[in-house]
């Protein structure tokens, strides 16, 4: 668990962090970046890197973001819940355009079991994967 931060980039965090709560994404994105630039190792930076890209449609540069803070601790659970809920939009947006891309669904489900595994209580997590394996159970039978 790094969650480290140097006052530099705990500011530009700080700053990252307030302007996405006013929905200001494309702006936190640039704080974001400076306080990664500083503090590198930190998960929670680019738990909130992710999260801001995801929100600007931008789902391929948070799934690296997500996946960076799982790398950097493997037992924090936000970032697989962000990244299997990124990947089941995707998965469902993926009917718009070219048919059901089943392997973001695949993806999403592992997410959310890893979720549960980390922390069982976890009630959103086991609501989203009942509906996905639900789903999923329901497609193979067709």
């Amino acid at each position: 668990m790094a969650r480290r931060f140097s006052t530099p980039s705990e500011n530009y965090f700080k700053k990252g962090l307030a302007l996405f709560k006013r929905g200001k994404f494309k702006q936190a994105i640039d704080e974001f970046v400076r306080a990664k630039t500083l503090s590198p190792d930190n998960e929670l930076i680019h738990l909130y890197l992710g999260l801001s890209w995801e929100r600007e449609g931008r789902g391929g540069e948070a799934e690296v973001n997500f996946k960076k803070a799982i790398n950097l601790d493997p037992n924090f659970a936000a970032p697989y819940l962000f990244l299997g809920l990124d990947l089941a939009e995707r998965w469902v947006n993926s009917w718009k355009i070219k048919g059901h891309d089943h392997s973001l669904l695949k993806k999403s489900i592992y997410y959310y079991r890893k979720v549960i595994e980390l922390e069982p209580e976890n009630q959103e997590a086991r609501s989203f994967l009942k509906t996905l394996e639900e789903y999923e159970n329901k497609k193979s039978k067709i």
